[in-house]
């Protein structure tokens, strides 16, 4: 007896949400551990979208340890906006979530709110196969 576990209802909001919350937020902490830096801030700019200014982001010169000179974009959830300012080094390690501004050790910042909604993203899906196989047990009792 190989019963399906998707019965039509709205307990597959649970697998819906518990699949795309593991899926973006195992990439997002795979992004983050992968991540490689070491460089110097030498000025920071803003830099809007035009023509409506609806979109900005901040634009980092930086001194890379080979001493070449890149401009970068720094994705919002990479470091808090008060730890990068003109001067400072960064250094991040692949494969970890450690990373150290001006020889100060720090923990990403936001690693526990990943971690915690691809825990809750798990716990949904898990939810949602107990609940199923309840409903299909259910089914197939009558």
């Amino acid at each position: 007896m190989n019963q399906s576990l998707f019965i039509k209802g709205p307990h597959n909001i649970l697998f819906i949400l518990g699949i795309v919350g593991c899926l973006f937020f195992v990439e997002a902490l795979v992004h983050q551990m992968y991540l490689d830096y070491d460089f110097q801030i030498l000025d920071i700019k803003l830099k809007c979208e035009q023509p409506l200014n609806n979109r900005c982001v901040y634009e980092y010169m930086v001194r890379n340890k080979n001493n070449s000179i890149n401009k970068i974009e720094l994705d919002g959830f990479m470091f808090k906006k008060e730890e990068l300012e003109v001067g400072y080094f960064i250094k991040k390690e692949k494969f970890s979530f450690e990373y150290r501004i001006n020889g100060e050790n720090k923990v990403w910042g936001f690693a526990k709110y990943h971690l915690l909604i691809l825990l809750a993203s798990f716990s949904a899906l898990v939810f949602w196969v107990i609940l199923s196989r309840k409903l299909v047990a259910g089914k197939t009792d009558r």
